[in-house]
C-alpha cells in the first residue's frame, strides 16, 4: 500500500515538474520569437532599434498631451507596441492640420492617433485600431433637447471646434447652425454662457477639461444619446516614405503582443482607461 501511494505521489511530482518546465520553455520561446521579430524587422545595421518619427496633433487630453506623463495613454501604448516590433518612437508635436500635412508629404513617417477616412486612405497605410473614441452632443443640464436623427437638431445652434471631427461631419448640413471656436475649452464656456444650444465634441476630452480646468461646472452638462460618431484610433504611416507597410506590420505585431500578454490592459489601468478598448 505504501509503495503504491509513494508511486502515485512520485508521478504527480514528476508531472508537475514537466508542466513547469514546459511553461518556462514556452515563455522563453515567446520572448525569443519577439526578439527575433524585432531584430529582423526594425533594427538597423549596428543592432540599434530603427526609429519611426510620428507627427502628433496638439494636446488632446486625456488621450495625449505634452503635459501628461509620458505623453499620455495613446503615446505609451504606441511606444510599447513599436518597441516590441523593433522600432523606437520619436514624436514631433504640431497643430493637427500641420501634423497631418507633414505626414502626408512624408516629412515625418506618419501620424500618431488618427481616425479612419476614405480620403486619408489615399495617402496613408492604417494600423490595426487600438482605442475607441466617441463624438457626442453636450447640452446644459435640464434642457429638453433630444434627437433620433440629425435632422431633429436643425432648430439648434451647435458649437464646434474649427477643423475638428464634428466640424467636418456637421458642416455639409448644418453650416448655418454652427458656432465655430478654436478649442473645446472655449466652447464649454460658450455653452454654459448660453451662446449656443449644443456642443459637439469628443466625450472624454470635454469631461477631462471640465474636471481639470472648469471644476465649477462638474455635473452641469448632459450627454445626448446616441453618439454622433464612434471612431477607432490608428497609427497611420505615409505612403511617401520607404517601406511603410513594414512599419505598419511591425506596429501591428507589437500591438498584438502587448494585448496578449497583458501589457495593454496594464497601461490602460495605469492611466485610468481600464474600461476603454
Amino acid at each position: 500500500m505504501s509503495s503504491i501511494l509513494f508511486s502515485g505521489t512520485y508521478n504527480t511530482v514528476q508531472k508537475s515538474k514537466i508542466l513547469l518546465v514546459a511553461f518556462v520553455v514556452v515563455m522563453i520561446l515567446s520572448g525569443v520569437e519577439s526578439k527575433i521579430y524585432a531584430a529582423e524587422n526594425g533594427r538597423s545595421g549596428d543592432g540599434k532599434l530603427a526609429t519611426v518619427t510620428l507627427c502628433i496633433g496638439e494636446n488632446w487630453e486625456p488621450y495625449y498631451s505634452e503635459t501628461l506623463d509620458n505623453g499620455g495613454v495613446v503615446v505609451e501604448l504606441v511606444r510599447r507596441a513599436f518597441t516590441r516590433g523593433g522600432y523606437s518612437l520619436e514624436l514631433e508635436w504640431f497643430p493637427w492640420t500641420r501634423a497631418f500635412n507633414m505626414a502626408k508629404t512624408g516629412d515625418c513617417d506618419g501620424v500618431l492617433g488618427a481616425w479612419y477616412t476614405e480620403e486619408r486612405k489615399q495617402f496613408f497605410i492604417y494600423s490595426e485600431p487600438f482605442l475607441t473614441t466617441e463624438l457626442v452632443f453636450f447640452k446644459r443640464k435640464g434642457e429638453k433637447i433630444t434627437y433620433t436623427t440629425l435632422r431633429d437638431l436643425q432648430p439648434y445652434r451647435i458649437g464646434v471646434a474649427r477643423d475638428s471631427g464634428p466640424y467636418e461631419l456637421l458642416k455639409p448640413e448644418f453650416e448655418q447652425n454652427l458656432d465655430v471656436a478654436t478649442s473645446a475649452y472655449l466652447n464649454i464656456q460658450k455653452l454654459m454662457g448660453k451662446r449656443f444650444d449644443l456642443l459637439a465634441d469628443e466625450k472624454l476630452n470635454v469631461l477631462y477639461i471640465i474636471n481639470t480646468h472648469l471644476p465649477e461646472w462638474r455635473g452641469a452638462l448632459e450627454i445626448l444619446s446616441p453618439p454622433l460618431q464612434i471612431n477607432k484610433l490608428h497609427v497611420i504611416i505615409s505612403k511617401k516614405i520607404e517601406t511603410p507597410q513594414k512599419i505598419v506590420d511591425a506596429f501591428n505585431h507589437g500591438l498584438k503582443e502587448i494585448q496578449e500578454d497583458g501589457t495593454f490592459d496594464a497601461i490602460l489601468k495605469e492611466y485610468n482607461f481600464s474600461e476603454i478598448k
